[in-house]
């Protein structure tokens, strides 16, 4: 439990200094410069800067704190969603608990990915950090949510729960007073997991044309708009979001398994 409550603090202050990160950039990340087009990593430009001569250090500052707000936002709206399920099918009569549990499993034979890739190919637009957040987390939340309903199921027919339950306590504090505490590790290691599938997730739609608007800083965008780079010698355009995306994802999986481990 100590060991849970030390991380949870951790990544509370990571987000705040993510939130604090673009306060850090040293030019304004979406200022094109014509005069300073793909120039290499210097004093003045430290990650050099991309075709438009837009700085990318302070790009990547601000696609940082954008990748990982998604990931955040897409990890919450996933819970809320697998939560919501869990708790109604938990609750329902057997028929219709049954008919639920069907429907989950159809939904997750789904391929979400390519569901994913389809939907956005019709939004010419481009979406927000709030619309690609639910995107992702309306694709996401089954896999979630057969795992709490799992757990639920399993703690529920625990004696101390069904001691509650002689007793008068409602539904909604079994759930959440009762079970939830025992089953928080879990629950925190698929939030971890959804948000570390969500941040690659919306890199890739990115860096296809299919994520965030086009012009505004996120990791799929720096390496869509550097895709040509690597052939004429501007290695550092692909270079550094493409470490950070990877640092960030496999961060957060190394998090997830700490946390199954000693949680």
């Amino acid at each position: 439990m100590a060991s849970l409550k030390k991380i949870i603090l951790y990544a509370a202050i990571f987000l705040g200094m993510t939130a604090l990160l673009p306060l850090c950039a040293p030019f304004n990340p979406g200022e094109v410069d014509l005069l300073n087009l793909k120039l290499p990593p210097d004093t003045v430009h430290f990650l050099g800067t991309d075709f438009l001569g837009r700085d990318e250090f302070s790009r990547l500052l601000f696609a940082f704190r954008n990748s990982v707000f998604i990931g955040l936002l897409s990890g919450v709206f996933a819970l809320l969603i697998a939560f919501a399920f869990a708790f109604i099918t938990c609750n329902a009569p057997k028929m219709i608990q049954s008919l639920l549990l069907r429907f989950l499993d159809g939904f997750l034979s789904l391929p979400n990915l390519l569901l994913i890739l389809l939907f956005s190919a019709f939004n010419h637009r481009g979406f927000s950090i709030l619309s690609i957040s639910l995107l992702l987390a309306v694709f996401s939340w089954g896999s979630v949510a057969k795992v709490i309903y799992d757990t639920f199921s399993d703690i529920g027919t625990n004696e101390f729960v069904l001691n509650e339950k002689a007793l008068g306590a409602s539904r909604f504090a079994l759930m959440f007073f009762e079970i939830l505490p025992v089953a928080k590790s879990s629950v925190f290691v698929l939030f971890v997991n959804t948000c570390a599938h969500a941040i690659s997730t919306e890199a890739l739609l990115s860096f296809f044309g299919l994520g965030l608007m086009v012009g505004e800083a996120s990791l799929g965008n720096m390496l869509n708009e550097a895709s040509q780079a690597i052939f004429i010698g501007a290695w550092w355009l692909v270079l550094t979001p493409g470490l950070v995306v990877f640092a960030i994802v496999f961060t957060l999986m190394l998090l997830g398994e700490r946390v199954q481990k000693h949680g």
